[in-house]
């Protein structure tokens, strides 16, 4: 199972158990009446507020990680590009073998983006790294007699494109802390119980509003983790990152 999926099915979890506990909440105000008092109803107020302060918080922290990775691709499509285009700069006999060591490379970033767990990313990225030390020792050796000006374009372009690379690596491994998560889940099953314990007495309009409140609080979990692992949920980068295979297509 990956993350995703694992998602899918911690949020399916979470609105079966929120719909419960407000039934569990309902049941207990029921009976315990005498407990409905102006100070539950403060506590419940400042539980719904930190429900939605989490939900705000991580939303947006989880879209600028989003935005940040789209604009993680389009640069190293661009350095990548850079860097080949550079390859004219070279010595005739030694542009074959460089051009077709940047189509693997290409290819291999391909690959990197199409992972989907920790251990298959982290393999993609130590073979793209192998690719990097061959082009970066065949390009080193290409201008080592040449133009000092060549050399440094060139030299450059690649630093530019295998830093491109680690920044990526980064960003895919950093995502919500599991205690800010956790406790996104936690608060917002105390939350139904609140509802639960707190809601009017029309039986019909409760637990109507006890599924309301569950759907919609599970559908934004959802679309927080989903936003913050975008390789194979609803919300991806797959239209930004063809723009690497559009790369590969004009590198013939």
């Amino acid at each position: 199972m990956n993350l995703i999926t694992a998602a899918a099915v911690s949020c399916a979890l979470l609105f079966v158990a929120m719909v419960l506990l407000s039934l569990a909440g309902e049941w207990v105000s029921r009976r315990q009446p005498a407990r409905r008092t102006e100070p539950s109803n403060v506590a419940t107020g400042a539980v719904f507020a930190l429900l939605g302060l989490l939900l705000a918080f991580t939303y947006a922290g989880a879209f600028a990680r989003l935005d940040a990775r789209r604009e993680m691709i389009v640069k190293e499509v661009n350095a990548i590009g850079t860097a080949f285009l550079r390859i004219d700069l070279l010595p005739a006999d030694a542009q074959p073998a460089l051009r077709e060591q940047f189509r693997a490379y290409t290819k291999q970033r391909l690959s990197y983006y199409e992972a989907t767990d920790t251990e298959s990313l982290l393999a993609e990225y130590a073979a793209a790294a192998r690719l990097q030390g061959k082009i970066w020792k065949a390009s080193v050796a290409a201008t080592d007699s040449g133009n000092v000006a060549t050399r440094q374009l060139v030299i450059s372009s690649l630093n530019d494109m295998f830093d491109a690379a680690t920044t990526r690596r980064a960003a895919a491994m950093f995502h919500h802390p599991a205690p800010v998560v956790v406790s996104l889940f936690v608060v917002a099953l105390l939350s139904a119980v609140l509802a639960g314990y707190s809601e009017p007495r029309d039986r019909f309009r409760q637990r109507t509003q006890f599924v309301a409140f569950a759907f919609v609080v599970s559908i934004c979990v959802y679309i927080i983790l989903d936003m913050d692992y975008p390789r194979s949920g609803l919300i991806n980068l797959d239209y930004i990152n063809a723009m690497m295979q559009d790369l590969l297509n004009s590198m013939g």
